[in-house]
């Protein structure tokens, strides 16, 4: 008879926060147009050292969600474009850069197109190619167009950083409500290339007397086939890992879902409050393995984040609560050498994470940003201070 040994790492709780709105095609970003934007920064210390690997205890990772370094370095450069052949027929293109260590050249990241239309109430999209998923606002972050310099944990933990991938999307928008779903070929993280993952979402945007208004909801199915952590291999400049990790893989499903929604609240003439916030659940069902051993695996996570902020003119003060909540069961007779090879032993400690930000808009094109980040996330806390700038422009555009 065969024993079967059984382990359970961590705890599960109920969460419910709110949350900023997903990306969506702004009116202005329907006319033909160029824009380009860049992220630097200068940070007192890294997520981890230079040597070592970036693993969150008690979750497997993957995507490009590589660690932020100590020094100086690129966030990310970004080179936007939109060619509108009428009101019906859209491409959208964008070249990107990150200089995070996951990619150090220029790449095509995104080129799909777009048909849509506009009855007097109710519209209807049809987009297809490589683009980002607009499920939630975690599965599309940038340091050059978010508030922060660094990445959601739930961006990070569930998304390998940011969502983007070949498929396709059909939504329609009516009554400030935008309902779509996509199915993409699982490119990105957490399915594996050629297996596949679909979202369905549900976005609301509204303006109540100058209060701006954002909620959503949505789900999503993944498929992961001996799916691997490639964040320290080809395509990727980070070196001199020491030791290397053991290779072990991921095969199941994964079950993800949350809310998200927003408030901003004008108080007086170049005064107001922001309030974002979201919440996230992931169930994966499978098994990992490496090259002889495997045991099943059952993952229960959530992730949180809450964001307010004072904007005074051209100044924002903002601050960013955000944690995980993972809770691993792993079975089989190799199910404990699994879990600790696979790091999926937290020892009951859940990652957290807080962020102050300032940010000074000196002129239109750009923005002074400095943080101050206390992080959880592994095992020794670390903090670190973080200045930098931002810089957006519009280089064409026709109305």
């Amino acid at each position: 008879m065969t024993l079967t040994k059984t382990i359970k790492i961590g705890s599960l709780a109920a969460l419910a926060l709110i949350s900023t709105t997903a990306v969506a095609h702004k009116a202005e970003e329907l006319n033909t147009r160029i824009d380009a934007s860049a992220s630097f920064s200068y940070r007192t210390n890294g997520a981890v050292d230079k040597t070592d690997y970036w693993r969150i205890p008690g979750l497997m990772m993957g995507g490009e969600a590589t660690p932020v370094p100590k020094g100086v370095s690129l966030d990310d450069a970004q080179l936007r474009g939109t060619w509108k052949a009428d009101d019906n027929n859209y491409v959208f293109a964008k070249i990107s850069a990150h200089g995070d260590g996951s990619h150090n050249e220029l790449e095509l990241e995104h080129l799909w197109y777009m048909f849509q239309l506009k009855p007097e109430h109710v519209g209807m999209r049809l987009e297809l190619g490589q683009m980002a998923g607009i499920f939630t606002p975690s599965a599309n972050w940038h340091a050059s167009t978010d508030t922060f310099s660094e990445a959601p944990l739930i961006a990070d933990a569930f998304f390998g950083r940011y969502f983007i991938d070949k498929g396709a999307r059909i939504s329609t928008q009516f009554d400030n409500f935008d309902i779509g779903l996509s199915l993409w070929n699982g490119d990105s993280f957490p399915a594996s290339s050629g297996d596949g993952s679909g979202d369905i979402f549900i976005n609301y945007q509204a303006n109540f007397d100058g209060w701006q208004v954002s909620a959503g909801v949505w789900g999503m199915v993944a498929q992961a086939d001996l799916r691997g952590d490639e964040r320290y291999s080809d395509g990727h400049s980070h070196s001199n890992i020491n030791p290397p990790p053991t290779d072990i893989r991921f095969s199941g499903t994964s079950y993800l879902g949350g809310l998200h929604a927003g408030l901003q609240i004008p108080l007086a003439d170049s005064l107001a409050m922001d309030f974002r916030g979201e919440w996230l659940t992931e169930t994966s069902d499978g098994e990992i393995l490496d090259s002889n051993r495997r045991a099943d695996l059952k993952g229960d996570y959530a992730g949180y984040l809450f964001e307010a902020a004072l904007i005074v003119d051209r100044h924002r003060i903002s601050f960013r609560q955000e944690g995980l909540i993972l809770d691993n069961t792993i079975s089989g007779p190799s199910a404990q050498i699994l879990a600790e090879e696979a790091n999926l032993i937290n020892n009951g400690k859940d990652p957290e994470r807080f962020t102050v930000s300032w940010r000074w808009q000196i002129i239109d094109q750009f923005t002074l940003r400095t943080e101050w980040v206390n992080d959880s996330t592994v095992e020794d806390n670390r903090q670190r201070f973080v200045i930098g700038g931002v810089w957006q422009q519009n280089l064409f555009s026709l109305k």
